[in-house]
Order: structure tokens, then C-alpha cells, then sequence
């Protein structure tokens, strides 16, 4: 996906270059066009990427207190080598 992205910015760079030397018809067309495709792949590129080391669950109960759980994906000794640790917020409703 991420080399799909570099052809395309490439492609749209000679695309580019082309129409200022040749002047073809709909060159603004075209290129929002691909910018629009360029704008969607790096969109998924960015959720593909993203990745979590557990989850952070948060509860309210029936007083009003939350409760928080964390959900880990490794071990706590994984954990401990990582420089950044992501968690995933998830809120379920009243228990």
C-alpha cells in the first residue's frame, strides 16, 4: 500500500511536470482527481498503522463510580522494554 502511494505521487509529479511543457486539456481535473486517491490511500495507510498494546476499559456503575481495567496484548515484561506504550480507550455502558 505504502509503495502504491510513492508510485502515485511520482506519477502525479511527471503528470505534472508534462503539463506544464505540453498543455493538455482538464489538468486541474485530473490532478484533483489524483490528489483526492493520493488523500484516501494515505488515509488507510494511517489506520493500518496504527497499533495498540492493550486496552484501557472504562465502566460506570450503578453509584455513578468508574471503574477502569487494562487489557494488555503482551506482558508486562514486553511492556517494560517499549519507549511508548498506546492503549485503546473502550467505554461500555452502566454494569
Amino acid at each position: 500500500m505504502k509503495r502504491l502511494n510513492v508510485l502515485l505521487s511520482v506519477f502525479v509529479s511527471v503528470y505534472f511536470i508534462g503539463a506544464l511543457i505540453f498543455n493538455p486539456r482538464y489538468v486541474t481535473e485530473i490532478l484533483g482527481i489524483f490528489a483526492l486517491i493520493g488523500l484516501v490511500l494515505n488515509l488507510l495507510i494511517f489506520e493500518q498503522s496504527i497499533r495498540y498494546d492493550g486496552q484501557i476499559v472504562v465502566s460506570t456503575t450503578d453509584d455513578g463510580t468508574k471503574a477502569f481495567a487494562l487489557q494488555l496484548e503482551a506482558t508486562p515484561e514486553e511492556l517494560a522494554d517499549k519507549d511508548i506504550v498506546s492503549f485503546k480507550i473502550v467505554n461500555y455502558p452502566r454494569t
